[in-house]
């Protein structure tokens, strides 16, 4: 499911974005961080203006001089801008997200684009102080279907195998790769994406 167009990168430069974007993205506040960007609203508006997202409350500030808005994530439909200290661009999606009987629109940040793509969702603070967890919880979005990238081996990972077991076999054992480790899963789902996205430009010509 391609969420976004952006280059692809050979396994050294997606291992370097991904140890930036990961561990150097600071944690975003209230009144603090704008960024020129873009949103997308579910009405199908286009605003162009200063972005400051909270994903940890799943909203989305947006201001025009002195004119400012809260936009709740069941309005949105994406956003995007150019953050400067990464000096890359960053994108978030709303997706549906169901947990028992609650239904909410929730923010994700994408890391990997593509059939199968990585999505991460910043935790509130409080949650991260109870669970004793990271700020972050990553995400498999495979078939509109979104999976904790903590069941990976036991979920993603067979289904990897199911559809393409010879070349993603070996591709893990040439490169010596863990489905336990989580920069080298990204790897090779980062290789699905490429052979995938290859396959059907070679169908197209």
């Amino acid at each position: 499911m391609n969420l976004l167009c952006a280059p692809e990168c050979d396994g050294m430069r997606l291992n370097v974005l991904l140890l930036v974007v990961i561990f150097q993205v600071p944690l975003l506040a209230a009144g603090k961080d704008w960024f020129k960007g873009v949103v997308l609203l579910k009405d199908k508006k286009i605003l162009r203006g200063e972005i400051n997202v909270r994903p940890d409350c799943d909203v989305v500030l947006f201001r025009i001089g002195e004119i400012e808005m809260v936009y709740p994530a069941h309005k949105v439909v994406t956003l995007s801008f150019f953050d400067d200290d990464l000096e890359q661009k960053r994108t978030f999606i709303s997706l549906l997200s169901k947990e028992g009987a609650a239904i909410a629109y929730e923010l994700y940040e994408v890391i990997v684009d593509g059939e199968i793509s990585i999505l991460r969702k910043e935790l509130s603070s409080w949650q991260s102080y109870y669970l004793e967890v990271e700020d972050f919880q990553y995400f498999a979005l495979i078939d509109d279907e979104l999976l904790d990238i903590k069941t990976f081996r036991r979920r993603v990972y067979k289904k990897l195998l199911k559809e393409h077991a010879p070349e993603i076999d070996e591709y893990v054992r040439e490169h010596n790769l863990s489905p336990y480790t989580f920069i080298d899963m990204v790897q090779v789902i980062n290789e699905i994406n490429v052979g995938k996205k290859a396959r059907a430009l070679a169908m197209e010509h």
